[in-house]
């Protein structure tokens, strides 16, 4: 079983308690030990990017505001 890195960036610092659940949160549906490192990114507005491996979840403000804005456009 290896070891995934799981790398947070959010608009906000995230407290102890959020990186934490988090974490839980993350090795639970990986289903393998991670590593967790983040850093913080104003320009997001609010909620965060999740990067693990190949897998991106983008929960943040500025995503489904890009996001409503293509579809707006179509």
């Amino acid at each position: 079983e290896s070891t995934v890195a799981v790398h947070v960036t959010s608009a906000y610092p995230l407290s102890d308690a959020e990186t934490q659940q988090l974490a839980d949160t993350m090795q639970e549906k990986l289903a393998r030990s991670i590593t967790l490192t983040s850093e913080t990114d104003p320009s997001l507005l609010g909620g965060a990017l999740i990067r693990a491996d190949d897998l991106m979840i983008d929960g943040s403000v500025r995503g489904r505001l890009n996001k409503l804005a293509g579809t707006l456009t179509q």
